[in-house]
């Protein structure tokens, strides 16, 4: 049986591998489409910072777009990557996550011309919004998951899942929350970063299970209309595998897949769902 797992998750871990690299040829492919000399410039940026730069640029992008509660246009007088979050010294985002922004911002600028772009189908344009609601978070969600996945391709479908018409399992939830750990790391420069900077940067991260965190990252299990499912299994997760995740990140540092691989084997459970829930609250 314990073979029959451990063979299980390699055969996870190197689909996780080759199917991150089938995505990353992919968005190499269409930005070439659009500019032949950016593919250059991304052959060095992996796809967990691709897709991490695709999905904030979308925080961005949604905020200010829906500030005034309406959406009412798809073009900027100004670049989301000039804003201080990206170069704000505080954050230290690496060179890598930047040029990943500005390289996304090229790509969708020559989209918002159209005004009817397939990547933004969903956008709510005209149609007031309540800023900072349930219900606009998962309208984000639905424009990352076209754009990023769908548009460009620089995440992938494990990265941004589909609505689901059931409850989320184990080790999706598992996945989610390592690979979301992985793509914040991935904004900073891992050459730069102390270990003792990297480690506070996943305690960070970690800390924040219990916020508003995976509303605009995940489509609601259909059960709660919500994301606290992952929520709670994100809480559960830091609780019985904190040291586990700071050694995991440490000996593999990028390599997401061998995290993964680590992490999260199958079945992916954390505790007896009959225990009393009796543990740390972040």
């Amino acid at each position: 049986m314990a073979h029959f797992v451990f063979t299980l998750a390699l055969v996870c871990v190197l689909a996780l591998s080759s199917t991150a690299s089938f995505f990353v040829t992919r968005a190499h492919a269409a930005l070439n489409a659009y500019h032949p000399d950016m593919e250059e410039s991304l052959k060095e940026i992996g796809q967990v910072t691709l897709c991490e730069a695709c999905k904030v640029y979308h925080d961005h992008l949604f905020d200010i777009f829906a500030r005034e509660g309406r959406v009412e246009m798809l073009h900027l007088d100004h670049s989301v990557c000039d804003e201080h979050f990206w170069h704000y010294s505080i954050h230290s985002h690496s060179q890598d996550f930047t040029q990943a922004c500005e390289n996304i911002e090229y790509m969708f600028d020559h989209e918002y011309d159209q005004d009817t772009a397939e990547y933004y189908r969903h956008w709510p344009k005209h149609k007031v919004i309540h800023f900072g609601t349930h219900e606009s978070d998962q309208f984000l969600v639905q424009i990352k998951r076209d754009a990023c996945v769908g548009g460009i391709q620089v995440c992938t479908n494990e990265d941004i899942p589909k609505k689901l018409d059931r409850s989320r399992r184990e080790c999706e939830k598992c996945h989610i929350v390592v690979k979301a750990l992985a793509g914040y790391l991935s904004r900073y420069d891992r050459k730069a970063v102390s270990e003792y900077r990297r480690d506070g940067l996943l305690e960070f991260r970690m800390g924040q299970c219990r916020h508003l965190w995976f509303e605009r990252e995940q489509f609601d299990d259909p059960t709660t209309n919500s994301t606290i499912d992952i929520s709670d299994y994100c809480a559960d997760f830091v609780n019985a595998k904190y040291n586990d995740v700071i050694s995991a990140f440490a000996k593999h540092e990028d390599n997401v897949p061998a995290i993964v691989f680590d992490l999260c084997p199958p079945p992916c459970k954390l505790r007896d769902p009959n225990e009393e829930k009796n543990h740390y609250e972040l």
